[in-house]
């Protein structure tokens, strides 16, 4: 991972945590990510030096409404188009997860069986391990 997006990734999740909005801006972010992934023209717009970064914030806005993402999520992205940096935005997201993992202590596990788990089985197994 880029020491940029870590960067980024970091000063997003000290002012989530801070306002107790982790887990609601994790959830924005991503919205906005499937967006920004699911649209090419998006992409070129925000990513393109020609554009103004004016402009950039105010298609940004357009999305951020319609995600009804939080002010913390619009700021934080106004950031990544002022510092044009938005080309960062999908390893950014995956930082900010990664670094809200650690922080809150939680670890992701993959579990693998030699044989086909009954849906019992399977289920008993993600209700212990989600908490």
């Amino acid at each position: 991972m880029k020491s940029a997006s870590l960067q980024y990734a970091n000063a997003l999740a000290d002012i989530a945590l801070e306002q107790g909005a982790a887990e609601p801006a994790a959830k924005q972010l991503e919205s906005f990510g499937a967006a920004y992934a699911q649209s090419a023209e998006l992409r070129t717009f925000l990513v393109s030096p020609a554009v103004s970064v004016e402009a950039k914030h105010a298609v940004i806005e357009k999305v951020i409404g319609r995600l009804g993402a939080s002010k913390i999520i619009r700021n934080f992205l106004f950031v990544i188009a002022d510092h044009r940096r938005t080309q960062l935005i999908p390893e950014i997201i995956a930082a900010f997860q990664q670094v809200l993992r650690q922080r809150q202590g939680v670890a992701e596990a993959e579990i693998s069986s030699a044989v086909e788990l009954a849906q019992r089985r399977r289920r008993s197994w993600q209700r212990r391990f989600r908490g």
